[in-house]
């Protein structure tokens, strides 16, 4: 069931001040377990005990009921029941805490947004270099486990070492909370230092623990995050995945639950998401760069080998192997292509159009494919099963029957 944009404001409104009402509640029950559950810790079964004084006829045993009465009244809590309370307590504000963060994801979640970037391809300004990828590792900000054809996996390490300073800012916190506030007769306030223990664990575990690793699986076209018991990892299909800013100029994907924001890797702009998109797109060519040159041959081969699919993702210009992947072109042609300063790109969109003048709608554009080159025009032609044979020049006008010829400086069309 789809809701309408005024129900979803309203529902992201609703759940925004059930969010601030459960935070209230929280701090306040934080505040107020330990004076409610003491007593029952405390003196157990002292009300039952009364009862039975009040019922007992007998003076003698009413006497000894009533020392032991007075002796369960002054009972003090033992050391395991106090760290009990105050680790209930310590729990109560931490979950206080986590609550609001969560409660505005999900606002953020319900409320109306579109996706920063269109789920499409706009660009191939970024290019997936070897330097790139060497300059992101030499100080240990980023690490690249796997980069080919069919996995882009990496991690941030460097996030390890920074928590570090909070590490230890927060062990100078637990500590003056512990001296500060750390009574041995009363429990009421011991959840502050305990919460402020838990903390400190947690960031403790963060800093040991293996960084999570992001996976991009070209093949099987998902997204998973190997986490860890402090960062749940999650396994999601590439279209449920958003882009997400990160410190404010770094890419980063969306929780697909909860969409805070996960980092990647690049800057935060339309060139880097198309990037992704393509790569995700196990049926178009890979992306430009030179650390994926070395996979290019076998990725085509792969592509040709099932027959090459229509393309998952819509793209807004020509991608194919001949500008962006394996250049399966003859000698002549490689060397005939360099004389052409027309894009394969934009001659593959004037095609379309010339193809669409008569108010014909191509549905399936990624079957007009690039053949190659003849004297000064470029050659496409529209196939039921794309082929993408070697790219050749043709020397014959009578081979090129069924072809859309695209002159390279006039961009006049001809169907010979």
């Amino acid at each position: 069931m789809k809701l309408s944009k005024s129900a979803r404001i309203s529902l992201a409104i609703t759940t925004g001040i059930l969010t601030l009402v459960v935070n209230v509640v929280l701090f306040m029950g934080a505040f107020f377990v330990n004076g409610a559950i003491e007593p029952y810790l405390e003196r157990p079964g002292l009300y039952e005990l009364n009862k039975r004084i009040e019922a007992e006829e007998n003076e003698e045993k009413q006497v000894k009921l009533g020392y032991e009465y007075k002796s369960l009244e002054s009972r003090d809590l033992s050391a395991f029941e106090k760290a009990f309370l105050g680790l209930l307590q310590g729990s109560a504000f931490i979950l206080a805490i986590l609550v609001l963060p969560l409660g505005f994801a999900l606002v953020f979640k319900i409320a109306p947004s579109k996706d920063l970037f269109y789920k499409g391809i706009h660009s191939r300004i970024f290019k997936l270099d070897k330097h790139l990828l060497a300059e992101a590792e030499n100080p240990g900000i980023y690490k690249f486990h796997r980069v080919d054809d069919e996995y882009f996996i990496f991690s941030k390490p460097k996030l390890r070492r920074k928590l570090m300073s909070t590490f230890i800012l927060w062990i100078i916190i637990t500590t003056v909370a512990f001296i500060a506030l750390y009574d041995p007769k009363t429990v009421e306030i011991l959840g502050l230092p305990v919460a402020a223990l838990l903390i400190t664990l947690a960031i403790f575990l963060r800093m040991v623990l293996p960084a999570p690793r992001l996976v991009f699986d070209r093949i099987k076209g998902q997204v998973n995050l190997k986490g860890n018991i402090v960062n749940p990892g999650f396994t999601v299909s590439f279209d449920k995945i958003s882009p997400s800013m990160m410190y404010g100029e770094l890419m980063a994907i969306a929780h697909p639950k909860f969409s805070y924001g996960i980092i990647a890797f690049g800057a935060y702009d339309q060139s880097t998401w198309s990037f992704y998109t393509q790569y995700m797109d196990k049926n178009r060519p890979l992306p430009l760069g030179t650390a994926l040159d070395e996979y290019r041959e076998k990725d085509f081969e792969r592509r040709k080998r099932i027959g090459y699919k229509a393309p998952l993702y819509p793209s807004a210009m020509y991608i194919c192997d001949a500008n962006s992947g394996y250049v399966n072109g003859t000698a002549d042609f490689k060397k005939e292509i360099k004389s052409f300063k027309l894009k394969i790109e934009d001659a593959h969109s004037k095609v379309l159009n010339y193809m669409e003048k008569d108010g014909t709608i191509i549905m399936d554009p990624y079957k007009l494919c690039f053949l190659g080159l003849y004297r000064d025009y470029m050659v496409f032609k529209f196939m039921d099963e794309p082929n993408y044979d070697d790219l050749q020049v043709f020397e014959n006008k009578s081979d090129l029957t069924g072809c859309y010829l695209i002159h390279k400086k006039t961009l006049k069309i001809e169907t010979p």
